[in-house]
């Protein structure tokens, strides 16, 4: 690590918590659009707060967001948390080939060259 002062995990709300890699610059900014969120709901005072679910909902919507913006935020991130006992991990990946949401239940590659996909039509009962 280049800078070991800098701490990539933070708590978000009361039942999350966020770690981060890739840029510092942008996990800033992504706190910052957290704390407001944070802010915002907890102007409410109707005694809720935003569970991790939620939260990461909220994350996905703006790492796509500023991605069809051609601005993309340079950060994989992981949100873990518990409301309720439920439990609860996530995670956005940046722009990668593999630059998807994963979360539960947890998604593999498919191998698309199983003899299945290749022609699907083989050993069909019946007319298309």
């Amino acid at each position: 690590m280049r800078y070991k002062s800098v701490e990539r995990m933070k708590p978000i709300g009361k039942h999350s918590l966020l770690g981060a890699s890739g840029e510092i610059s942008d996990f800033q900014e992504i706190l910052l659009y957290l704390n407001e969120l944070i802010l915002y709901d907890s102007m409410w005072d109707d005694g809720n707060s935003l569970g991790p679910k939620e939260v990461h909902n909220y994350l996905t919507r703006v790492m796509y967001n500023r991605r069809n913006k051609f601005n993309p935020l340079w950060n994989s991130l992981i949100l873990g948390g518990v409301k309720n006992g439920n439990k609860y991990l996530g995670t956005i990946a940046k722009i990668t080939e593999e630059g998807v949401t994963i979360h539960q239940p947890y998604s593999l590659k498919t191998y698309w060259e199983f003899s299945t996909f290749e022609n699907p039509a083989q050993g069909a009962i019946g007319s298309w």
